[in-house]
């Protein structure tokens, strides 16, 4: 069996922007995923509302992607793939960060995945790491009930730099890369949150992207 840690926030935990609950598992992309890749797969859910890729967050906590990681890949031991979907919540307002160091931030996280899993191994090969670029933050942001926290458009720009800085940081750290943006679009309810729809796409691309590194 081949051992899929999923390691995001919201947008892998399945934050449903209509209700504020969330996707059941058949709905959110993660659930999805596995139905779709079948019984030779086991996919690993660690999503959580809020998390960071290294940011400790005053109005949060336990949401320093970086802190918690070592926990999430030592109980889910052992993995083939991790993957890492971080990002978004690095771009509030009060954070400021620019889009490249948030990607360095991820980059952060890869090394531990392939550090880790390295010196786990008896024959010290690394588990397989796929750093993913999150989805853009949308153009009705400014309409949103997150438009004053995460600053409005300013955001979203910094969004739109995510998949040119995110695979730079792939290519540097030795993760394979994917661009979640160039497949789905953020709900219109919020422009941060996945849809239903959205959940169903992004499945799609993560099933023919696993499968084209793991076999």
């Amino acid at each position: 069996m081949i051992n899929v840690l999923c390691y995001g926030d919201s947008n892998t935990y399945g934050y449903n922007p209509l209700n504020g609950q969330r996707f059941n598992t058949n709905e959110r992309w993660t659930g999805r995923l596995q139905s779709m890749l079948g019984r030779n797969y086991k996919i690993i859910e660690e999503g959580l509302n809020g998390r960071t890729t290294i940011l400790d967050d005053p109005m949060g906590e336990n949401r320093n992607g970086e802190q918690y990681f070592d926990v999430a890949l030592k109980s889910n031991y052992p993995v083939d793939l991790v993957v890492i979907m971080l990002g978004s919540n690095d771009l509030k307002k009060r954070f400021n960060m620019p889009a490249a160091d948030i990607a360095d931030g991820a980059g952060k996280i890869v090394d531990k995945a392939i550090n880790f899993s390295k010196a786990k191994n008896e024959d010290h090969n690394p588990c397989k790491v796929l750093l993913v670029a999150p989805i853009h933050i949308g153009k009705d942001i400014e309409e949103s009930p997150y438009s004053d926290s995460f600053g409005g458009n300013v955001a979203r720009e910094k969004s739109l730099q995510f998949s040119k800085c995110y695979e730079k940081v792939a290519k540097d750290h030795g993760a394979y890369f994917m661009d979640a943006g160039f497949y789905v679009n953020p709900s219109h309810e919020d422009s941060l949150h996945l849809d239903q729809e959205g959940h169903r796409i992004l499945a799609y691309a993560f099933k023919d992207k696993i499968k084209e590194i793991m076999e």
